[in-house]
């Protein structure tokens, strides 16, 4: 990934129109205009984002409660000093969309999967994941598949899911979807699977650390995606920084938890 120079040559006062990136094709057409610095009329210099940037808001901003994060977009571009995104008003509540199908898969190769490791549909032998699980689920809500909590009961389940995590699983979130979703714990088990492995396949793509990681290790990064989003996981990964959600938790406390999770399991083996 191409990070932003800030003694790339600053175009004077350039205009900015202002184009909703919704998702990463959106982003990757963004790049291909090769974007520079650029110094607005009011001396405020602007450069374009990175794909981290991107995945990191759009995680928060899709999360969020508040009707300024909802109803407005990212442009690709962001302040030089103070770091602020530029954004578009939108006038509606609209989400990223996180899964965009048609990207460039070409940054990093996905590792060959073996068959013995497919039962569940994901890359991670069943008896690693199945502890991984756990832990998440314990941290999340007890193991508690009627649980619900945060503001206006937004999260749903035992894994907490709230509006845009349902959505990249395919579920609804009006009331009837999520009575149905609380109802069926089958239903909870398999979005987790689906949601690890998007956030799996996310951060081997973008991410050559992560690439690098044990199998295990790699669980415990997607315990902290589960929370922070696989934006919040690969700023972890880039720079050791840790997020906190909404109630004060710290992503590695998923890390954590998932590590300690499969030391006690070898212990009792």
């Amino acid at each position: 990934m191409n990070e932003p120079r800030l003694n790339d040559p600053i175009t004077e006062e350039a205009p900015v129109t202002p184009i909703f990136i919704r998702n990463l094709t959106d982003f990757n057409n963004f790049k291909l205009t090769n974007p520079k610095p650029k110094k607005l009329a009011d001396g405020t210099v602007i450069r374009p984002i990175t794909e981290t940037e991107w995945m990191t808001k759009a995680n928060a901003d899709n999360s969020s409660d508040n009707m300024i994060a909802c109803q407005s977009g990212m442009t690709g571009w962001m302040t030089a000093q103070g770091g602020q995104h530029v954004m578009v008003k939108l006038g509606e509540n609209t989400d990223y969309e996180l899964n965009d199908t048609n990207l460039d898969t070409q940054t990093a190769p996905t590792p060959r999967i073996e068959d013995n490791e497919l039962e569940y549909d994901g890359p991670f032998g069943d008896r690693d994941f199945d502890v991984y699980a756990e832990a998440v689920g314990q941290i999340e809500s007890g193991g508690r598949y009627d649980a619900v909590g945060g503001y206006n009961d937004h999260y749903q389940g035992k894994y907490q899911f709230g509006r845009a995590a349902l959505k990249d699983v395919g579920v609804g979130f009006s009331a009837e979807a999520r009575e149905a979703f609380l109802a069926d714990a089958s239903l909870q088990e398999e979005s987790f699977n689906s949601l690890t492995v998007q956030n799996h396949k996310t951060l081997l793509r973008l991410s050559g650390k992560y690439q690098k990681l044990s199998s295990r290790e790699q669980l415990g990064i997607l315990a902290m995606a589960h929370n922070a989003g696989a934006g919040g996981a690969l700023e972890y990964l880039r720079s050791g920084t840790d997020s906190t959600d909404g109630f004060g938790t710290k992503g590695t406390k998923y890390v954590n938890t998932v590590a300690k999770a499969f030391a006690d399991a070898e212990v009792l083996s």
